[in-house]
């Protein structure tokens, strides 16, 4: 099984700590390889899966401040957003 769910290339779509949208591609840390229909939550309250070329993208009501990553065979992975960056 694989140790790690790698979270990359998440882009913002608006600037700042205040989000209220996310969007991105999940792929696999040693492959490098896109992970179709991998789980997205935000907060804790709002979820998506990825596409099949593991690419996401949510919009939310409310400010984005986490994000965790989940899928089969992998470890979920949390991340707390701050600031304007890329993960």
């Amino acid at each position: 099984m694989k140790k790690l769910l790698t979270l990359l290339f998440v882009s913002f779509l608006s600037l700042g700590y205040s989000q209220n949208s996310i969007s991105g591609i999940i792929i696999d840390a040693n492959t490098k390889e896109p992970l179709p229909f991998a789980t997205i939550i935000v907060n804790k309250k709002l979820a998506t899966i990825s596409e099949t070329d593991g690419k996401f993208n949510i919009e939310a009501k409310f400010n984005i401040k986490e994000i965790e990553v989940s899928y089969i065979g992998y470890h979920t992975k949390s991340i707390e957003l701050k600031g304007d960056k890329t993960y």
